[in-house]
């Protein structure tokens, strides 16, 4: 492949912190002959960064180059160049009379070209003496560099030296001139200061009229910035152009008394938060103290569902006044048809007639009325007494209608608003104050019933446990009575939590499995032979004591 360009070197780019990739634009034998090179743009420092460690390459061998990748994005305070330095060697070995391959010429050719680019774009780079230059007479050698001296052409013009920098000379130069000006400065000067002072004079003139006006600006300047950005004292207590409804500021009077919307987008003003009555600020003062809404009317929520204190006065005066009168509830309603209550029901003793038949009472939407209270006696051991909650109302956690069925029985549904989110849903919290009487065998706590075991009891339909399937010949006694016993390999019969007293049987499936036991079981002394023959087998067990176990023996069932 042949090398269609002489550019040895791509860049510098400007780094931006975040573009790792850039392009070289040149042929490269080997990626090492690459040449990367930090340079920090405010210094001029520069720093070669390090094959693999720094960055990688791709493009190798390739005519119009490839790219080069950092681990770590330039800054914008960074640049980058890339050039290339092929190795100063020449590596290709042509054997007499041997192979000659193209390609290896080729190589050799393209990195011998390679090395004149690379020096070439050096010498683009470096100072060098015009073509037309006499050099005959003159030596080109540096002298070796001397701190503070600069490299110059001597006074014979024939070779280089160090000399002074310029600063010095041309500081005392310029020294010696001025103290020879500074004599006919100074008569200049005298006639100048009295004019200066009479321009002076205008100067100060102008500028006090400017600071009156900008004092102006800063006291009254209600249609704009008094300066820059800095508004009026009168713009910040009345308002002005941005100042009033303007976010983040607002003016000392708005601040104080606007009741129209919010002072700068967000907030409120202090008249506001006393005595408004908008809606999203959370309630005023004055609604939290008589009521909400725009009336202040006790019944209407402030906030959230939450009433005012006048409000909450009320109801505790009203459940003293009631607990003075010595009743828990405000009225005691009779009922013999379906009803619906709402919230004017609210204390009230409802005592429903079921003997007509059932009877349907409709709850009213609970809503934000949180602590509604109402009872329900049923007067009839016949038909219910059905409790049909609204929307997504529930009692008691459940959506389907709440039923009272024993006759006298009585309930209590309190009010629940869900305005916390504990719940998905507003509940009535429903509670049974029984009037129900325990009959024999059974036994009453409050408003549960509970089954007296320690009685006779007679049962009328049929008593069955369910077995338990078994594979270990381990059998827990306080899972059920009776086992499917499967041996899935050579077992002893084992019982745990024995209790005394209880008995069952073991239906035995065995496949040939050998069957010993615990020293807790007692058998006979076929029993274990029997069983660990293959077939089926029925075994009955009981408890004398809470530490044996009893089992007796059948023969093979067919």
């Amino acid at each position: 492949m042949t090398i269609a360009t002489d550019t040895a070197r791509t860049g510098p780019y400007s780094g931006n912190g975040s573009t790792v990739a850039f392009a070289y634009g040149f042929k490269v034998i080997d990626q090492a002959h690459l040449v990367v090179t930090l340079t920090v743009t405010a210094t001029g420092v520069q720093t070669v960064q390090t094959l693999t460690t720094h960055y990688s390459v791709s493009g190798v061998g390739e005519s119009s180059g490839g790219n080069v990748t950092m681990e770590t994005a330039p800054t914008s305070a960074q640049t980058l160049t890339i050039s290339r330095a092929v190795t100063k060697s020449q590596t290709t070995d042509l054997v007499n009379r041997g192979a000659v391959q193209p390609e290896v010429l080729e190589t050799a050719l393209d990195r011998g070209v390679q090395m004149v680019q690379d020096l070439d774009e050096v010498v683009d780079r470096s100072v060098r003496f015009a073509v037309s230059a006499n050099l005959s007479s003159f030596n080109p050698d540096v002298p070796t560099p001397v701190a503070s001296k600069i490299i110059g052409i001597n006074a014979a013009n024939n070779a280089f030296e160090l000399i002074d920098e310029p600063s010095a000379s041309a500081a005392t130069a310029t020294t010696k001139a001025s103290e020879a000006a500074a004599s006919a400065v100074t008569a200049s000067t005298k006639a100048s200061e009295a004019s200066s002072s009479a321009s002076t004079a205008s100067g100060h003139a102008s500028t006090a009229s400017t600071q009156a006006t900008l004092a102006t600006n800063y006291a009254v300047k209600v249609d704009g910035v008094a300066a820059s950005s800095d508004h009026s004292s009168k713009a910040w207590a009345v308002g002005g152009s941005g100042i009033t409804d303007t976010s983040g500021k607002g003016a000392a009077k708005e601040w104080s008394i606007e009741t129209s919307g919010t002072v700068d987008g967000t907030s409120y003003s202090s008249k506001e938060y006393a005595l408004g009555v908008q809606g999203s600020n959370g309630g005023s003062s004055k609604q939290w103290a008589l009521g909400g809404g725009g009336s202040y009317t006790i019944s209407t929520a402030v906030s959230g569902g939450l009433y005012s204190a006048k409000y909450h006065a009320a109801a505790a005066e009203a459940s003293a006044q009631a607990a003075n009168n010595g009743q828990l509830y405000s009225e005691v309603v009779n009922k013999a048809v379906s009803f619906t209550v709402d919230n004017d029901d609210d204390g009230k003793y409802f005592i429903v007639d079921t003997s007509g038949g059932d009877r349907t009472v409709t709850l009213s939407a609970i809503g934000s009325n949180d602590g509604r209270r109402f009872a329900f006696q049923k007067t009839s051991a016949a038909n219910d007494l059905i409790f049909d909650p609204q929307g997504s109302d529930r009692v008691n956690g459940s959506a389907s209608n709440y039923l009272l069925s024993e006759n006298s029985e009585v309930v209590i549904l309190v009010a629940h608003n869900d305005d916390d989110a504990v719940l998905d849903y507003d509940n009535w919290i429903a509670t049974i104050q029984s009037q129900t009487v325990a009959g024999a065998g059974l036994t009453k706590t409050g408003s549960s019933l509970s089954l007296n075991l320690a009685q006779d009891q007679s049962w009328t339909g049929s008593q069955r446990s369910t077995p338990v399937a078994n594979t270990s010949g381990s059998f827990d006694m306080a899972t059920g009575n009776n086992f499917n016993y499967t041996p899935s390999g050579n077992q002893a019969l084992t019982f745990t939590n024995i209790t005394a007293g209880q008995g069952g049987i073991l239906y035995v499936v065995n496949s040939g499995h050998t069957i010993t036991k615990h020293a807790s079981v007692k058998v006979d002394a076929n029993l274990l032979a029997t069983v660990s023959a293959a077939g089926t087998y029925m075994l009955g067990y009981y408890a004398p004591t809470s530490a044996i176990i009893v089992v007796t023996n059948t023969l093979a069932v067919t």
